[in-house]
């Protein structure tokens, strides 16, 4: 997924925006029912026109700083807020319960989520210089308030709905957000970068409202939790 990022440094104040996102390929999307603890129904499904969006903004203040300007050392400590999208759309199903929910073809649109994630941000990053240009970056996050909005549809379920047929809310939870690699000076403020990121985030207890033909019913929404990490690389130019 690419990303986009800004930050701006006077004096000790810092401000940083970031924005990222892309398409969600190869993937697969199960819904499972229950019913009294018992699982009802269980269905496999490609996903496909899906994607991912994400926008943060924090600020914070320069604890420390050492190096030189061409190869900076420096300890930040950050405060600030993420917004978080993601769609899928799944098409066909394989069941697990062929007696209650038959198989469905391939080309039938079946299910589509919308996922919404509102999180407070804490924590910091660092640069090290090691020698010879090499230097060591982390940045870390405690994500200590959350709220997640999903919206589910269910396309060819007669009993519910399509506006939509589930909705979730839910507030509190905490997550984590960390990353750190290696950058390498390539010329005056070029540099290129690799390294490892990892994201979760939780919800804690909410609400889960279910749209029927018959009338709106809440639930308990036990958690919504949505994890990626993956390697990533860059360039950066520092002016």
């Amino acid at each position: 997924m690419p990303e986009v990022n800004v930050d701006w440094v006077w004096k000790r104040l810092v401000v940083m925006g970031s924005l990222g996102g892309g398409a969600i390929k190869q993937g697969v999307l199960i819904d499972e029912d229950f019913e009294d603890g018992a699982r009802i129904s269980r269905t496999r499904s490609d996903t496909d026109d899906t994607g991912l969006l994400y926008v943060n903004a924090d600020v914070g203040y320069r604890l420390w700083q050492w190096g030189t300007p061409e190869q900076p050392g420096f300890i930040d400590g950050l405060v600030g807020f993420q917004y978080w999208y993601e769609r899928y759309v799944a098409f066909g199903a394989t069941s697990a319960f062929p007696d209650v929910v038959p198989p469905i073809s391939s080309d039938i649109r079946v299910i589509t989520q919308e996922w919404h994630w509102y999180s407070l941000r804490l924590g910091g990053r660092t640069q090290i210089p090691l020698f010879g240009g090499l230097g060591l970056k982390a940045r870390a996050f405690v994500l200590p308030w959350s709220r997640s909005v999903v919206n589910d549809i269910h396309h060819l379920r007669t009993d519910l709905r399509r506006d939509p047929s589930f909705h979730d809310e839910a507030d509190g939870g905490i997550g984590v957000q960390a990353d750190g690699g290696l950058t390498y000076r390539v010329w005056r403020g070029l540099s290129v970068e690799a390294g490892f990121q990892y994201w979760r985030i939780s919800s804690g207890e909410g609400t889960s409202t279910a749209h029927t033909i018959f009338g709106d019913f809440d639930g308990k929404l036990r958690e919504n939790r949505t994890e990626r990490y993956g390697p990533y690389v860059g360039v950066q130019y520092r002016f």
